[in-house]
């Protein structure tokens, strides 16, 4: 085969709709935002060092966590009540937007009066700065319903172009603050959330003509929509307190140098779960209806081919991450390596255990992935003042790996049991290599 027809069965990848095409195409994407935010993590901590990383973080925490904790389960359930009533989509849609705003306002004003008691020793002008950046927990809240809609109608183009850009645009603010030496916490965390809001309005028109969404039969509709979006809300709740709890925890115990420390570690980790959680978002629309078998199928090819990127990755951060550290960020930030280390072997996990929880959405079982991600919430929460106060920022890693190792063993070994069926292995077989170089080679869905 020449290479000029393999690009193009790489291009046909990725502008296809098949599902290992919105795979490929997510994969990339999500590679490129978190190369991107790797990036925009070094102009951080170079500009700012340890405790200005640390208050910038700490700064973007509340809006970051609030507009994830406050969904209500709602993309979830668009996507799976949508797929299965195709002829109620308008209206499914304008509640799911509408029960969206609400939230968001709750959400807002819930951040405004936690802030005070989580920033307590980050001082007067950090406290108000991150209620005046409670006004974009609104908006978080909204784009994870308008991001479902486009999954709904396999637009992952559009999706992943939009998670590029807004990257791309907060990589040009924070570049345009240094250059005009302006960068401080404050200015940085307005350089992060400016950028969302075109693309929130570019996502909200799109819906407009697309959908045509509408609050006629609101009543019946938000029923519907919370009584299965209130289930799955635990689990998008859990799953938010698992991406921030550490945080949370740490942000009064640490000092921000230590605070600081550990943050650039955790992004820097997060490449690992680049696989998995490009994977999961189009392995739930695209299994929603069929039978369990197909699902069972599909989470069967996906995960292989998660197992074997993510142990390439996570062996990639074992040689040469205390390299990267040193390289990317300076020698400040040298105690992050064996932090690192434990925090990407979690990202496997993690990666690993969301992709292993999509049949159980598609089966109508998200109080079991609820039960589960509480599971290891709670092993986090338990370890992570005690060794984090004994250990530091390799305590705190420490904690966090072994909820999501509890969350991980967990969601295996409940697929027989709650599900009916075996689990797919979790170390992949020959046949998996085989599949996954095929598909990359011949670019079939």
């Amino acid at each position: 085969m020449t290479i000029g027809s393999q690009l193009r069965r790489m291009l046909t990848l990725l502008r296809g709709r098949s599902g290992f095409a919105a795979v490929v195409q997510t994969g990339f994407a999500t590679t490129a935002v978190l190369m991107i935010n790797v990036i925009t993590g070094v102009i951080s901590a170079r500009m700012l060092g340890p405790q200005g990383r640390g208050e910038l973080s700490a700064l973007l925490l509340c809006p970051q966590f609030l507009s994830f904790l406050f969904t209500l389960g709602l993309p979830a359930a668009l996507i799976v009540k949508m797929q299965q009533e195709p002829e109620a989509a308008r209206g499914l849609l304008g509640a799911g937007i509408a029960l969206s705003l609400i939230m968001g306002l709750a959400a807002t004003v819930a951040g405004v009066a936690f802030v005070p008691r989580l920033l307590a020793q980050y001082g007067a002008h950090a406290i108000l700065t991150a209620r005046l950046l409670m006004g974009f927990v609104l908006t978080g809240v909204l784009s994870t319903v308008l991001m479902a809609a486009l999954q709904i109608r396999d637009r992952f183009d559009s999706f992943n172009r939009i998670r590029f850009y807004q990257s791309l645009l907060v990589l040009a603010g924070l570049l345009a603050l240094a250059a005009a030496g302006m960068f401080t916490p404050t200015s940085g965390a307005l350089a992060y959330s400016l950028p969302a809001l075109p693309f929130i309005l570019w996502a909200w028109l799109w819906v407009r003509r697309e959908f045509s969404p509408t609050l006629q039969g609101f009543r019946d509709n938000a029923r519907r929509l919370l009584s299965y979006g209130l289930r799955a809300h635990g689990s998008d709740a859990v799953s938010t307190l698992l991406a921030q709890v550490d945080k949370v925890v740490l942000v009064p115990i640490l000092t921000p140098g230590s605070f600081g420390i550990y943050v650039v570690a955790f992004n820097l980790s997060r490449l690992v779960t680049t696989f998995g959680f490009a994977a999961a978002p189009v392995l739930l629309p695209k299994s929603a209806g069929k039978p369990m078998h197909e699902v069972l199928a599909m989470t069967g090819r996906t995960l292989a081919a998660v197992l074997i990127l993510t142990a390439a990755a996570v062996l990639g951060f074992a040689l040469f991450g205390g390299l990267a550290l040193r390289v990317l960020y300076g020698h400040d930030f040298d105690l992050a390596h064996w932090a690192l280390l434990l925090l990407s072997v979690e990202a496997a996990f993690s990666g690993t255990a969301y992709v292993l929880q999509q049949p159980y959405m598609v089966a109508n079982r998200p109080g079991a992935v609820v039960i589960m991600q509480s599971l290891g919430l709670m092993v986090t929460v338990a370890l992570l003042a005690v060794l984090s106060s004994r250990m530091g920022i390799n305590g705190a890693a420490a904690a966090v790996l072994i909820g999501t190792s509890v969350r991980l063993l967990c969601t295996w070994g409940g697929y027989r049991p709650l599900l009916g069926v075996g689990a797919p292995p979790l170390v992949p077989r020959r046949e998996d290599w085989s599949l996954l170089l095929q598909r990359l080679r011949m670019g079939t869905p």
